[in-house]
């Protein structure tokens, strides 16, 4: 979310890679094989300063204070909440991808099926009732935040 609400933090430091926020993600809105709203990536192993090391690092919709996904949605399926949440509303949608596209962070997924554009939401239904998003409820590492 933006600087009106908060924001998903990754501490990098703190990821162990082990995907609980992918599969907490994929539960709590039945997501298709495949599809990923928040993905964890890999990098390494490699050498620093003498040790193998590895890197984590996730992708998932940021939110963004000014989304291109909204700004290039032709039919004005996207919007922004007040507290700073960027939705898709699917009835709107037409399918036409240019959301998918626009954004920076490849953040994006497109159910085939339905033929519509769809992202994370930052579990808007247990945000609204004062919960947290259940990646960052299960992260077991705490490695995922919500910050405000």
């Amino acid at each position: 979310m933006n600087k009106q609400g908060g924001r998903i933090v990754h501490h990098a430091e703190r990821c162990v890679s082990c995907f609980t926020c992918e599969v907490a993600c994929k539960q709590e809105h039945d997501l298709p094989v495949g599809t990923y709203w928040v993905k964890v990536f890999r990098t390494g192993p490699y050498f620093k300063n003498g040790r193998l090391a590895m890197d984590y690092s996730i992708r998932q919709c940021h939110h963004c204070d000014e989304p291109k996904c909204l700004t290039a949605c032709p039919e004005e399926a996207i919007h922004k909440r007040p507290d700073g949440l960027v939705l898709v509303r699917e009835e709107f949608c037409s399918g036409c991808e240019v959301c998918l596209e626009a954004c920076p962070f490849n953040a994006m997924a497109f159910d085939e099926e339905e033929q519509v554009a769809f992202k994370c939401t930052m579990c808007v239904h247990l945000l609204d009732q004062g919960a947290v998003p259940s990646c960052v409820k299960h992260c077991p590492t705490h490695a995922l935040e919500l910050t405000h």
